[in-house]
């Protein structure tokens, strides 16, 4: 984004590779530069959300004319194009073009990665061996509750484990951030940024936890320290009244041993109350991130009711009716002339069974008459034969007889 807003800048003829305060500055060049940084500030839904699709007013002097559509025009027509025109031109006449060329590059140069520090020749300070001094407001009331827990208080971020799948520059930039292992540091992040984006940002408290800054956990691991040194003078305590017998000196030790387990037993209920306020403070995250998906869900729902209501408003249940009436009559016409296609001609159509019953006994008649054909048995003897067929027997037959002469 930023070089291509150093490109259309530098693309504008005033700007005269940066030789232009004798004459007219790159307003050109400069406003648009602006317009594309100010679409980086905000994300597409937050731009649906403020603008949409709304047109800017009519003037007055042109009142819209129901009977005649708007006609659109390549000036600003929409209320996103006036915003960015507004934008773009307010930034031309308070900032300096060849400022804005050389501050976007820096931008683009900066990284905090060990190796580009490395190759810059530049030496990082050695991380700080405790907690920077506090603040005069708290340093002159040393007894305010804020001032035990002022270093741990200075991240608001939910803590969250390291990533499981780590860009791989990730160690690199944690290697850059070392100096700030005892450093405390606020991170923050918009959701609608889409320049600075909200992962950028969780990838440098990731490299600063890998680095050792545990600003965030120093409230539970300092209780936490501290009841395991109570448990042991407790055990100590416990150690010296075995060997003692009832007396002024064991009832001495006893009662610091009561005192020490009052002491124990007060950081373990601030142990459990920052355990629940975190919690809370999860669980409020997780209800809000909800929350987030219910309503990005029902605006969904309501579009997808607009929608549906603008399609459905485009159909006349009347004129389907029409259609599936005329398609009914159109089906039946097909019918009427399959049917006519089908008719037979010539054809008697006045028969009833009597009839069929005289005709069938007429060829019953008829067969009588002619009589059986002789070929209707094959095995029955012809009439026109006189005396029945002998079946002659086989005669063997002679055997040559060789003779000599």
């Amino acid at each position: 984004m930023r070089f291509a807003q150093r490109s259309v800048l530098m693309a504008d003829p005033n700007w005269n590779k940066g030789f232009y305060y004798d004459g007219l500055p790159p307003h050109t060049g400069m406003k648009l530069a602006r317009q594309i940084a100010t679409i980086t500030y905000r994300s597409g839904p937050e731009w649906d959300q403020r603008f949409g699709r709304k047109l800017r007013p009519m003037p007055q002097d042109q009142s819209p004319d129901p009977s005649n559509p708007r006609v659109p025009a390549l000036c600003p027509d929409f209320l996103i194009e006036t915003y960015l025109d507004y934008q773009g031109e307010q930034f031309c006449l308070k900032y300096d073009a060849n400022s804005l060329i050389y501050i976007s590059k820096a931008m683009d140069l900066f990284d905090m990665t060990a190796s580009s520090l490395t190759a810059l020749n530049l030496t990082p300070p050695p991380p700080r061996t405790s907690p920077p001094p506090l603040p005069p407001s708290l340093s002159a009331h040393p007894s305010s509750p804020r001032h035990e827990y002022y270093h741990s208080h200075l991240s608001h971020s939910k803590s969250h484990p390291p990533p499981t799948n780590p860009p791989p520059h990730l160690p690199d930039l944690a290697e850059g951030f070392r100096p700030l292992t005892n450093t405390p540091v606020l991170v923050l992040g918009v959701q609608s940024d889409i320049l600075f984006s909200v992962e950028q940002q969780r990838e440098v408290a990731d490299a600063l936890r890998m680095a050792g800054n545990q600003m965030t956990d120093t409230r539970v691991a300092s209780i936490e320290v501290k009841i395991k040194k109570l448990d042991g003078e407790l055990g100590r305590y416990k150690e010296q009244m075995s060997k003692l017998r009832n007396g002024p000196g064991k009832n001495a030790i006893q009662e610091r041993a009561l005192r020490t387990l009052k002491q124990r037993r007060m950081y373990e209920s601030q142990l459990a109350q920052l355990a629940q306020q975190t919690f809370n403070m999860e669980s409020a995250a997780l209800a809000t991130e909800n929350l987030r998906n219910t309503m990005a869900t029902v605006d969904a729902m309501k579009l997808a009711n607009k929608e549906m209501r603008k399609q459905y408003g485009k159909i006349d249940i009347d004129k389907i009716e029409s259609v599936q009436y005329d398609m009914e009559d159109l089906l039946e016409q097909a019918n009427e002339i399959q049917e006519t296609l089908g008719r037979s001609y010539a054809v008697p159509d006045e028969i009833d069974e009597a009839d069929l019953e005289a005709e069938l006994d007429a060829l019953q008649l008829e067969e009588e008459e002619e009589g059986a054909s002789y070929l209707a048995d094959l095995n029955k003897v012809p009439d026109f034969l006189d005396e029945p067929p002998v079946e002659l027997a086989d005669t063997p037959a002679k055997e040559a007889v060789k003779t000599s002469a």
